[in-house]
């Protein structure tokens, strides 16, 4: 399967995956932690070994960093948006915050901060996840869009 995806089908299955792989929180100790990652990666390269029998081009089709510079950015986007439609666990939409919406953000959130302070507006989930991105390369201007957009969360009940 490449990405960018050939049909919605497509598309709901790679956010599937995603959800999938990054669902579990790592564990505190650094020991457990190096194991966590190490059997992930296993698992995703056996992954990509058997749905791409050897095909290169399959490793560089992530709906990640790459797909951005790749130009698939309307389809980053429409794969963040689903991620958290699917109402995925705490320690997923932090992964993909601090992941695939944060390189958004930083590569091409001229284009897309009009759409963010919108959905910032009316989604309150995508609000909560715009929270644990990081400023990166973002410039001060559009950094400061990003902040008022999504404001600050509510305070918690004790």
């Amino acid at each position: 399967m490449a990405w960018p995806f050939d049909s919605e089908e497509q598309l709901d299955e790679w956010v599937e995956q995603f959800i999938e792989d990054h669902k579990d929180e790592p564990p505190d100790d650094p020991d457990e932690r190096a194991v966590f990652f190490e059997a992930r990666l296993q698992a995703r390269a056996e992954r990509y070994a058997k749905d791409n029998a050897g095909n290169i081009q399959a490793l560089f089709s992530d709906p990640d960093i790459i797909a951005i510079h790749r130009g698939h950015e309307e389809a980053v986007w429409r794969f963040i948006l689903k991620v958290i439609a699917r109402r995925s666990p705490e320690w997923t939409l932090g992964s993909l915050a601090a992941g695939l919406l944060e390189d958004l953000i930083a590569l091409r959130g001229r284009a897309f901060i009009d759409r963010i302070e919108a959905e910032a507006r009316g989604n309150t989930l995508f609000r909560e996840t715009l929270l644990r991105v990081w400023q990166n390369s973002t410039p001060p201007d559009l950094w400061a869009r990003v902040e008022r957009a999504r404001g600050t969360l509510p305070a918690q009940a004790p």
